[in-house]
């Protein structure tokens, strides 16, 4: 039996918050994004766009605070704030 954490333990993120991005040295990547498939009808993308576009979509992210902590100790090379 797999017991969750408590949701407690997990903080939100969106695009801007400090940790939202990870950086590997190389690259910086985001925690979250949205990602509209090819075979998506253009009609839909196009509304999923424009929600986007007015901030009424946005991409979130819940880490665990022991994760953002761990980044913190790393440092910015690891985690880009």
């Amino acid at each position: 039996m797999k017991i969750k954490e408590h949701y407690a333990e997990y903080i939100k993120l969106i695009h801007g918050d400090d940790g939202f991005t990870v950086n590997d040295g190389l690259t910086v990547y985001n925690r979250a994004c949205l990602e509209i498939s090819k075979d998506c009808p253009t009609s839909m993308r196009d509304s999923i766009v424009k929600a986007y576009r007015l901030g009424w979509v946005k991409p979130v992210a819940y880490v665990h605070k022991s994760e953002l902590m761990f980044n913190q100790i790393k440092g910015p090379e690891h985690v880009d704030n």
